[in-house]
């Protein structure tokens, strides 16, 4: 799916895997080597598509440091804290409906593609996480 669109040349020149490696990686020679190209890349597109929606939606900076504190140590009472604030469920709901304009194409077919890839290692992710925890 990554071959031929630039994918192996942003790995290299981000340093995340060497030129030598990288065509292990891409044909799942070196798995973990790959998982962790893949982990890599998918916090840049999670970050870059929080980015665009905070961008877009003008996010209200006052949210910003209960949402920080959760991310600094999360734990089920500061996300029952923080999804009980109705501005931030808002958010949230607003943020789910984003995540779906781009996997239908708002952003552009570019987007668009790297939303699939996004969506293929989050599948990969659940399984690994399935199959250690024996919760096929």
């Amino acid at each position: 799916m990554m071959g031929g669109n630039g994918f192996e040349e942003v790995i290299i020149h981000s340093g995340i895997c060497a030129s030598g490696s990288i065509d292990q990686v891409m044909n799942g020679k070196h798995f973990n080597r790959a998982l962790r190209v893949h982990q890599r890349m998918l916090a840049v597109v999670e970050r870059l598509l929080l980015q665009v929606f905070v961008e877009q939606k003008h996010v209200d900076n006052a949210l910003l440091p209960e949402l920080s504190k959760l991310a600094e140590s999360p734990d089920a009472s500061k996300l029952c804290d923080v999804t009980s604030n109705s501005a931030i469920f808002k958010l949230l709901n607003d943020y789910a409906g984003s995540v779906g304009g781009v996997r239908d194409g708002d952003l552009g077919k570019t987007a668009q593609f790297w939303f699939q890839y996004r969506d293929c290692v989050w599948d990969v992710m659940l399984f690994l996480k399935a199959v250690k925890t024996n919760d096929i």
